[in-house]
């Protein structure tokens, strides 16, 4: 499956795979906005209005299921692809 085009938004809390997954997305030619938890990704959602989402579930706070229940609930990122990491 091709990765949507536009902003692609990292969701993830782990500092060594953080970096992997971010050189990875640019490598693909993509702009890339990382987040560490879950509050910062939908603040980065409703700010920036990223084209897909890779998220990982065990966030600190606003835990990563959280955070898709809200995209999915919202009718403006009802449609947002997400991938779970």
């Amino acid at each position: 499956t091709a990765l949507p085009q536009g902003l692609i938004l990292v969701v993830e809390d782990d500092d060594r795979l953080l970096p992997i997954v971010v050189r990875l997305i640019e490598t693909l030619g993509y702009p890339v906005r990382a987040v560490g938890s879950g509050e910062e990704a939908l603040a980065a959602i409703a700010a920036e209005h990223p084209a897909g989402v890779l998220l990982d579930l065990g966030l600190p706070g606003v835990s990563g299921m959280e955070v898709l229940r809200r995209i999915r609930s919202a009718p403006a990122t009802t449609d947002l692809p997400v991938t779970i990491m």
